[in-house]
């Protein structure tokens, strides 16, 4: 037998093919030999219109996927600068809200003075008002005005 066809006794039952996967005979390859040129010329060609028509697809892609970043590149652009312009006017706002928010602040503390000052104006208008006033004692409270002399 040809070394070609040889089995193991693993590989019987299976088809008898040599290690290229072929069950051809070594003489088949010899006589495709002579068409090897004209294959090689065809394959050539084909080569060569595939190369043209890869080399097209991908100009095709390239301008494709070109177009599409600069699509999305000025999108981000205009998402970018429209954030900028949101944050900008955020940052007015909130320096507007600290303005007012220090003068209130002030005016509270200022409020909260002259609350102290009221407070101890009147805690000493009181104590005045009470330096006039006589205690009796043995009047009951419900006499009033002009029935007080007799109980004196």
């Amino acid at each position: 037998q040809h070394e070609f066809f040889k089995t193991n006794k693993k590989d019987r039952g299976r088809t008898e093919r040599g290690a290229g996967g072929s069950a051809r005979s070594p003489s088949y390859h010899s006589e495709a030999g002579c068409d090897t040129d004209s294959t090689q010329i065809l394959g050539e060609k084909d080569l060569s219109l595939s190369e043209k028509r890869l080399a097209d697809m991908l100009s095709t892609l390239r301008t494709s996927l070109q177009l599409d970043f600069r699509k999305i590149s000025e999108e981000i652009r205009k998402e970018v600068h429209e954030l900028g312009t949101r944050t900008s006017a955020l940052e007015e706002k909130m320096d507007e809200i600290c303005e007012n928010n220090n003068k209130m602040r002030e005016k509270f503390i200022k409020m909260e003075e002259d609350f102290q000052k009221l407070q101890g104006k009147m805690a000493d208008i009181e104590d005045r008002s009470r330096r006039n006033n006589i205690r009796v004692r043995g009047v009951p409270e419900t006499v009033q005005g002009p029935d007080i002399p007799p109980y004196l």
